[in-house]
C-alpha cells in the first residue's frame, strides 16, 4: 500500500502538531497562572487591610501632634506675656496630657 503525501499535507501535519502543543502549554499555563492570582489576591487584601490601619494611625497621631502643638503654642504665648498663673497652668497640663496621650498610642 502506497501513500502519497504532499508537501502541502506535511506542513499541514506540522503546523497542526504545532498548535495541538500550543493548546496544551497554554492549558498547563493557566493552570499553573490560577492558584497564583489567588493568592496574589490575598495579599493585596492584606495590603489593603494593613494601608487602612496605617491611615487610621497616621490620623490620630496627626490629631495628637496638632493638639500638643497648640497646647505647646498657648503655653509659650503666656509665658511671653507674662499672663496669668491660671492660664499659664492650663496651657502647662493641656501639654502634659498631650504628651500622654502621644506616648500611650
Amino acid at each position: 500500500m502506497n501513500m502519497t503525501l504532499t508537501l502541502q499535507d506535511v506542513c499541514l501535519l506540522i503546523l497542526g502538531a504545532a498548535v495541538l502543543v500550543l493548546l496544551v502549554y497554554l492549558i498547563m499555563l493557566i493552570a499553573n497562572l490560577i492558584p497564583s492570582v489567588k493568592k496574589l489576591q490575598k495579599v493585596l487584601d492584606d495590603v489593603s487591610v494593613i494601608t487602612e490601619t496605617a491611615v487610621d494611625a497616621t490620623n490620630k497621631a496627626k490629631v495628637i501632634v496638632t493638639d500638643a502643638s497648640s497646647a505647646v503654642s498657648n503655653f509659650s504665648s503666656n509665658l511671653k506675656s507674662n499672663g496669668s498663673l491660671g492660664g499659664t497652668l492650663t496651657s502647662l497640663v493641656a501639654f502634659i496630657k498631650g504628651l500622654k496621650a502621644m506616648a500611650g498610642k
